[in-house]
C-alpha cells in the first residue's frame, strides 16, 4: 500500500490505518520542506537555510545527503519507494500527487469546488477540503524558517477556503447553523475582519439584530485596543446596512434552484460583492488581479454603477458572457466608474480581474496583436511562446480563458475593431469597456449593454470637492465651491485637478482661488509643469482622433455661444457647408464625446470645450 504524506497539521506518514508522526529532527525538516514544494526543485542553498537557519554548518551538503538517504530508507519501510525523492543537480525534488499528499488533495478539492457551478456541491467539496486539516500546521517541525515563511501561507489558504464556504452557506440560507461556527472563528482569529462581517450577517439574518451590532462594537474595540485602527470599510458597510435594514432576513435553508439567494436590499452603494453573501468583497480579488488602485472619493454614479453591477452579477450567476460599454465625454470619469464596478463585483470572477489600457500615453490606439500578447502574458503564456499572427493569438487567448471566470476591463477603446479580438467569447466571463465613442459597430455585432455618462450635477460635484478639501470648508464657502463646479463644468477630471491645485496652496481663500482659475481655466486645470494630466490634454486626445471635416467644424463652432443649443441647419447656414456634410461632421463630434445631445438632432458644446475651441480658432494649426 502506498504511504500518504500529511502536512495539514503535524507532519505524518500514513499507511493504511496507521499514522506515524515524524520526530522533531533535521531529516523531518528536509521532508517537510520537500513536501511543501512537492514536484518542484528545491536547491541545496535553500534547504540549508530551512534546516539550519542562520547557523553555518561545516558541511551542509554532506549532511543533506545523509538526511535524504535516511528519509529514503524510512519511506521504503513505510510503503513508499525511496526514489520518490529525486536527486537533481544542485538539489532535490519529491514526487507526489493529490492521492499521496493531503496539501495537493486540499488544493485539488478547492479548485474543483470553484469550477463546480452548483453552490451545494461547492460547499460540500470545500467542507471535504477543510476537513483534511488535523491541527496546527507543521507542529512537529523544528524550523524557524518554515514556521515563519510557509505556515502563514498554508494558514491563509485554509482560511480563504473557509471564508468562501461560509459565504456560500450564507447564500443558501444556512445562517442559523453558522452562528456557533463563526463565534469560534472570531475568538480564534480576532483580527480577521471578514469572519466578523459574516458573523454579523448570520446573526442579523437569524433575527438577532442587537447581537449583530454588539459584534460590530466588539471587533471595533479589539482593533482600537490592539492595533489602534478603526474597522475596515467592509465592516462599516455591514453595520450601516444592518442599521438601514438593507439585509434581507430569510427563514429558509437550501433554497431551491429557482429561488434567489438572500441579498442586501436598497440602493447600490458598494455593489453586490461588498455585502452580498456570494461576494466576499475586496478579499475576493483573484490571484491575477491587475486592476489599478480603486479611485478615491467616487461619487455621483451610484445608480448607474448599481445597474451595471447587477447585470454582471446576473451574467455570472447564469453563466452568460456580458459585455458592458461605458461612454462619455473627455474627463467625465468613465474609467473611475468602470474601476469602481470592477472592484465591487471582483468576487464573482475568482480567476482574475484584468485591466488593459487600449491607448498609449500619447493617446494613440494600441494594435490588437500587441494587446493580445499582453493578455496572453497575464493568462500565463510565456512571451517566447507567442506567435506573431493575430488570428493565432486570438485562438490561443480564447482557449486559455474558455473555462475561466474572468473580468476584463478594457480602458479607452477607440473603435470596435480594437475591442472585438479581445472579447473572451465564452460564458462565465465579463467585459467592461470604456470609450469616448459610442462603439456602435460593436453593439451591432455583439450583445452589448451601453451606458453614457455626462457631467456630475452640482450636489455630486460638491460631494467630490468635500471629499478632497473637507466638508467643513466646502459648506463654509459654499458659494465659491458652487462657482468652482460651474467653471469645471461638472467634469470629475477638472474637479479633481482643481481640488488638488487648491489643496497645494494652504491658507488661500477658496473664492480667490476660483477667481484665479476662472481667468484661464484651460491653462490652470493641469498638474505639473509639462502636464500629462490636464483638461486640455483630454480634449486634445479626442480631437486628434477626428477626421479633417469634423476638425474644421469644431474650430468653426468657436463662434457659437457657450451652452447654446444648435442644429445642423444652423451650422450649415453659418459655415456655408452642405447640410449632409454638416450632419455627418456633427455626428462624428457627438460620437467622439465632444458635443452633448439635446434630442435627436440638436447639440450643445460643453463650456470648457467651447473655451478650447476658441483657442483653436486663434491657433488653428493642430486642426489643419
Amino acid at each position: 500500500m502506498v504511504a500518504q504524506f500529511r502536512l495539514l497539521g503535524s507532519v505524518e506518514i500514513a499507511n493504511g490505518r496507521h499514522a506515524f508522526p515524524l520526530p522533531a529532527t533535521k531529516p523531518s525538516v528536509v521532508l517537510a520542506a520537500l513536501l511543501l514544494h512537492a514536484n518542484e526543485f528545491l536547491g541545496n542553498d535553500r534547504l540549508t537555510e530551512i534546516v539550519w537557519g542562520d547557523a553555518n554548518p561545516r558541511n551542509p551538503r554532506s549532511s543533506l545527503q545523509t538526511y535524504v538517504m535516511r528519509l529514503r530508507q524510512t519511506l521504503a519501510a513505510n510503503g513508499t519507494p525511496g526514489s520518490s525523492i529525486l536527486t537533481l543537480p544542485g538539489g532535490y525534488s519529491l514526487e507526489a500527487t493529490p492521492e499521496t499528499l493531503d496539501l495537493l488533495r486540499f488544493r485539488q478539492l478547492v479548485e474543483r469546488a470553484r469550477r463546480g457551478g452548483d453552490p451545494r456541491e461547492e460547499s460540500r467539496r470545500l467542507n471535504e477540503a477543510l476537513a483534511l486539516r488535523r491541527g496546527p500546521m507543521l507542529a512537529n517541525i523544528p524550523s524557524d524558517v518554515l514556521l515563519r515563511e510557509e505556515v502563514p501561507k498554508l494558514e491563509e489558504e485554509w482560511l480563504a477556503a473557509r471564508e468562501r464556504r461560509i459565504d456560500i452557506d450564507l447564500a443558501l440560507g444556512r445562517h442559523r447553523d453558522l452562528v456557533a461556527e463563526l463565534r469560534g472563528l472570531t475568538a480564534t482569529y480576532p483580527q480577521r475582519e471578514r469572519f466578523w462581517e459574516q458573523l454579523m450577517e448570520a446573526l442579523y439574518r437569524s433575527g438577532r439584530q442587537s447581537e449583530a451590532l454588539a459584534a460590530y462594537h466588539e471587533i471595533k474595540s479589539i482593533l482600537l485596543e490592539q492595533l489602534g485602527v478603526d474597522p475596515g470599510s467592509g465592516l462599516q458597510r455591514m453595520e450601516l446596512a444592518i442599521l438601514k435594514g438593507e439585509i434581507q432576513v430569510t427563514e429558509f435553508a437550501d433554497d431551491p434552484p429557482g429561488r434567489p439567494a438572500p441579498h442586501i436590499l436598497g440602493p447600490h452603494t458598494a455593489g453586490p460583492s461588498a455585502l452580498g453573501p456570494l461576494g466576499p468583497g475586496p478579499q475576493a480579488l483573484g490571484p491575477h488581479c491587475r486592476l489599478p488602485p480603486q479611485p478615491p472619493g467616487f461619487v455621483g454614479r451610484g445608480k448607474i454603477a448599481g445597474r451595471i453591477a447587477d447585470e454582471l452579477a446576473k451574467g455570472a450567476g447564469d453563466g452568460t458572457a456580458v459585455v458592458t460599454a461605458i461612454r462619455g465625454e473627455p474627463g467625465a470619469g468613465k474609467s473611475a466608474l468602470a474601476l469602481s464596478v470592477a472592484y465591487d463585483v471582483a468576487g464573482l470572477f475568482p480567476d482574475g480581474q484584468w485591466y488593459l489600457r487600449l491607448s498609449t500615453e500619447a493617446g494613440r490606439p494600441r494594435p490588437p496583436v500587441e494587446l493580445l500578447g499582453e493578455l496572453l502574458g497575464i493568462a500565463g503564456l510565456r512571451p517566447t511562446d507567442l506567435g506573431e499572427d493575430q488570428a493565432e493569438r486570438e485562438a490561443a487567448y480564447r482557449a486559455m480563458v474558455r473555462d475561466r471566470r474572468v473580468l476584463l476591463l478594457l480602458d479607452d477603446a477607440q473603435d470596435a475593431r480594437q475591442v472585438e479580438p479581445l472579447l473572451p467569447g465564452s460564458p462565465g466571463s465579463a467585459v467592461l469597456v470604456t470609450s469616448r465613442t459610442s462603439l456602435g459597430e460593436l453593439t451591432a455585432r455583439w450583445r452589448v449593454r451601453s451606458y453614457e455618462i455626462g457631467p456630475l450635477p452640482t450636489e455630486s460635484s460638491l460631494e467630490l470637492l468635500a471629499g478632497m478639501l473637507g466638508r467643513e470648508r466646502v459648506e463654509r464657502e459654499r458659494a465659491a465651491a458652487v462657482a468652482l463646479t460651474e467653471i469645471c463644468d461638472g467634469l470629475p477630471l477638472a474637479l479633481r485637478i482643481a481640488a488638488a491645485r487648491f489643496a497645494g496652496r494652504p491658507g488661500q481663500d477658496l473664492g480667490d482661488f476660483v477667481a484665479w482659475l476662472a481667468a484661464d481655466p484651460l491653462a490652470r486645470l493641469a498638474v505639473g509643469r509639462r502636464p500629462r494630466i490636464s483638461v486640455r490634454r483630454a480634449f486634445e486626445v479626442s480631437c486628434e482622433r477626428l477626421g479633417p471635416d469634423a476638425r474644421r467644424l469644431l474650430s468653426a463652432l468657436a463662434e457659437t455661444r457657450a451652452r447654446s443649443v444648435f442644429g445642423a441647419d444652423d451650422i450649415a447656414d453659418r459655415t456655408g457647408t452642405s447640410l449632409p456634410d454638416t450632419e455627418e461632421a456633427l455626428e462624428e463630434l457627438f460620437d467622439a464625446g465632444l458635443l452633448r445631445g439635446h434630442g435627436l438632432d440638436r447639440f450643445a458644446m460643453p463650456t470648457l470645450l467651447h473655451t478650447y475651441t476658441r483657442l483653436l480658432q486663434d491657433r488653428p494649426t493642430p486642426l489643419a
